[in-house]
């Protein structure tokens, strides 16, 4: 089961960045600054991402900015939410709520992009 996991998310990570240009960028983060929507520096993302992750207690590491990577622009594209209103909103919501700091980044970006779908 674990192997079935750990493939289909290779898959996600990979069709989300599939864009051949993104496939050329440097890291995780360049890929986000082609990939998502709006004209979004990298230390605009870093900053906003790091804020997030830090508030969730999230490990800030390369692995972890292509998966979040990876779900912001999956979500956006579900959505139609851009992904930096996502990181937004998951960010101001852990501001000094435990419990939504307990739920995760990743979770807390599921329920942006439902609650501001609306």
């Amino acid at each position: 089961m674990k192997c079935s996991l750990q493939i289909i998310y290779a898959f996600l990570v990979a069709t989300t960045f599939s864009n051949s240009t993104v496939a050329y960028a440097a890291d995780s983060l360049d890929k986000m600054v082609i990939a998502f929507e709006g004209n979004y520096s990298r230390t605009e993302i870093k900053l906003l991402l790091d804020s997030a992750m830090q508030r969730y207690n999230h490990p800030i590491n390369e692995d972890e900015y292509n998966r979040i990577g990876s779900v912001l622009v999956r979500l956006r594209k579900e959505s139609a939410v851009q992904e930096i209103n996502l990181l937004r909103c998951a960010d101001r919501a852990a501001l000094d709520n435990k419990d939504v700091q307990r739920a995760g980044i990743v979770n807390m970006i599921a329920f942006c992009s439902v609650a501001l779908k609306r």
